[in-house]
């Protein structure tokens, strides 16, 4: 990426010049330094209990993004890939999603391998990235909880039920073995 000047005069009781250096691709007049960075931007890929994919709709993409508030929108890819590399943060979910990683493209994202993770700007991204706007997806996972089923053994006076006389259909699929969040606050 190469530096790029412009100029601006100004005449009123006198004549003087404005000398502007940006880093850019095609810098003119009027441009200002946050359009010259290389944007960037977030989507969400959220894998459900049942394994299914699904990009955040609306209201929830805007919960995350706020979630998500910590991290960078913009960045100068010439300083970024000399100086110091933008290190991205996690974010806290709340109660529904577990988050799993940066990932480059939403396929990436979809797979969730470790070593597909990005985690600074511009190291991190491939090098047909660099110095473009982009989109990074987040890997999020809802939250599933296990439930253990345990029968009440009683005390010496009053003995619990024995597993091994109740037969095995005790804890059979009308009690299920795991629960979301979004399940009981659905019920509820």
């Amino acid at each position: 990426m190469k530096l790029k000047t412009f100029y601006k005069a100004m005449i009123s009781a006198g004549v003087f010049l404005l000398f502007c250096t940006f880093p850019g691709a095609d810098v003119k007049a009027g441009d200002t330094a946050e359009n010259i960075y290389c944007n960037i931007s977030y989507e969400y890929v959220i894998k459900s209990a049942d394994g299914t994919t699904a990009l955040a709709d609306g209201d929830e993409k805007a919960r995350l993004d706020n979630q998500n508030s910590t991290n960078p929108t913009s960045y100068d890819p010439e300083y970024a890939a000399t100086k110091e590399e933008l290190k991205l943060q996690a974010f806290d979910t709340e109660r529904y999603y577990d988050f799993k990683g940066w990932y480059e493209t939403q396929e990436k994202a979809e797979e969730g391998k470790e070593t597909d993770q990005v985690w600074s700007i511009p190291s991190d991204l491939s090098e047909e990235n660099k110095n473009k706007d982009i989109t990074l997806y987040a890997r999020l996972e809802e939250t599933v909880y296990n439930i253990a089923y345990i029968l009440d053994p009683g005390d010496s006076e009053n003995p619990g039920p024995d597993p091994n006389e109740m037969g095995s259909n005790w804890n059979d699929e009308r009690n299920p073995s795991t629960y979301t969040a979004k399940d009981v606050d659905a019920k509820n």
